[in-house]
Formats: structure tokens, C-alpha cells, sequence
């Protein structure tokens, strides 16, 4: 989905709520990215203990009784915001319909 050409990524971080009779709302979080543009960009730790790809550990945490395998896959991942004009919330947006 896409408004005016931006990407719309849903989440379920942001709550989608109804007060009394009013129509359906939620908060949407805008992002400018990229270092060209002076807006947020991604950080990876490299070098982290069971590396198996760029800030992605893998850990063999066991076999069970039925024979099934365990692992604990952690993703280390941050965010850096360039310019305080990179992220903005627009507050109360009503979202009862769309167009695809």
C-alpha cells in the first residue's frame, strides 16, 4: 500500500483504536531514509559472537525429546536519525477506508 507514492508499512506497535461513536484511528510514524537525504539509517554491529551474517547471531540452544532442533537467532539492529527533521508522527489519521 502506498499513499501519494510513500510506502505505508502497517505494524502492530501502533495502536488502531475507536473512542464512542468516532471513526477508527491510529498514528502514523513518517521517515525520511537514506544518507543522501540526511534521514534515518540503518547500523549494524559486526564482530558479535556467532556471526552468521552482518549482526545476525545464531546460537544452537539444543535438541529436545522429540528430536527437534532449538536455535536462538538474534538481530542486532539500530537506527541513526540524521537531521531532526527525519521523523515526524501524525496524530488521530482515521482509517476507516483506503484505495488500493
Amino acid at each position: 500500500m502506498t499513499w501519494r507514492g510513500v510506502p505505508i508499512v502497517p505494524s502492530d506497535k501502533m495502536l488502531v483504536e475507536r473512542k464512542g461513536r468516532s471513526l477508527p484511528s491510529t498514528n502514523i510514524l513518517l521517515m525520511r531514509v537514506g544518507e543522501k537525504k540526511q534521514g534515518v539509517v540503518g547500523l549494524h554491529q559486526a564482530g558479535i559472537p556467532g556471526e552468521l551474517s552482518p549482526s545476525l547471531s545464531v546460537r544452537f540452544m539444543g535438541i529436545n525429546a522429540k528430536a527437534i532442533a532449538s536455535y536462538l537467532m538474534t538481530l542486532y539492529f539500530s537506527a541513526a536519525v540524521l537531521t531532526d527533521d527525519a521523523l515526524a508522527v501524525l496524530e488521530g489519521v482515521e482509517v476507516n477506508h483506503y484505495h488500493d
